[in-house]
């Protein structure tokens, strides 16, 4: 949507997922995550300028869908295990640099949500 109110029309993004995407600003920029179609986890920023990055890689796999958001200046990014209903969390700094993925404790056999406030 631009300054005035008016949609700017849908626009195809390149790449492939059997999942829902996930979405969240970052730095003043917006985070989408995915599932690629080999398990794998996917994101890609976007400016104000309405300019993507290329696709970069998490190391790790989900069989679901990955859910995103921004907390305290960092990003972060939950997915159930790909081999059992583990949910790990992983997190990104605001110089770019992700952790490693840590198991969560308990089992869930639903898609990950994460929602965080946004401070003003």
């Amino acid at each position: 949507m631009d300054t005035a109110g008016a949609w700017s029309g849908w626009r195809l993004m390149d790449g492939l997922s059997p999942s829902t995407a996930a979405m969240t600003e970052f730095n003043g920029q917006l985070y989408i995550v995915v599932r690629g179609a080999d398990d794998k986890i996917y994101y890609r920023s976007m400016t104000t300028a309405e300019v993507f990055s290329s696709w970069s890689c998490v190391p790790g796999f989900t069989n679901d869908s990955p859910a995103i958001c921004s907390f305290i200046c960092r990003l972060y990014l939950v997915v159930k295990s790909n081999a059992g209903n583990e949910i790990y969390y992983n997190s990104m700094s605001a110089s770019g640099v992700w952790g490693t993925f840590i198991m969560m404790d308990g089992l869930s056999p639903s898609t990950a949500a994460l929602s965080a406030p946004k401070v003003y």
